[in-house]
């Protein structure tokens, strides 16, 4: 199947995966591959997460050997990414990858455009309200700022006052 789209977790950010573009490209186009649902076959079922492939065709696929395919195949398994359950089937040996936890990360709730567009706009709001929270509290140190200044001002504009006052009424004695 060409279309459709799958659903990647950003803490595959954190996985060994994520340190190796082609390992990353493999992993993901085995997700790409994986039945999104049950699919019948001739000789059984394909479960949905899972696929019905071989490390030769895998290899062709990726340009890789075999023998990497089979060592990447192996390091998934170890790390309970996914299971391998190898067969022979018409003399073609075949191998069924189930990825682990497919419909955990496939199945979560899809947000919709709409859903997604509020989230988006709660977001934003959010940001924005605390932008104007800063700012009002920026505008008032400011404003105490200016009030504390002008009450210095003022305070020395009364204290030169004073001072001339005094002044004046030494000469008026004097």
């Amino acid at each position: 199947m060409s279309g459709g789209y799958i659903k990647l977790h950003r803490q595959i950010r954190e996985n060994w995966i994520w340190q190796d573009a082609e390992y990353l490209r493999a992993w993901v186009d085995l997700l790409f591959m994986a039945e999104w649902r049950d699919r019948d076959l001739q000789d059984g079922t394909v479960e949905r997460g899972s696929l019905l492939t071989s490390t030769r065709e895998l290899a062709e696929r990726w340009g890789w050997s075999q023998n990497r395919v089979i060592r990447f195949l192996h390091n998934l398994e170890r790390c309970t990414m996914l299971t391998q359950k190898r067969f022979t089937q018409r003399c073609t040996s075949k191998t069924l990858l189930t990825i682990v936890n497919y419909s955990d990360f496939q199945d979560a709730p899809c947000e919709t455009n709409a859903q997604t567009n509020a989230h988006m706009n709660a977001h934003a709001n959010a940001h924005n309200n605390t932008k104007k929270k800063r700012n009002q509290e920026i505008n008032n140190n400011s404003a105490h700022a200016r009030v504390r200044k002008n009450s210095f001002h003022n305070f020395e504009q009364r204290d030169t006052d004073l001072d001339a006052f005094i002044i004046q009424e030494q000469r008026k004695g004097g």
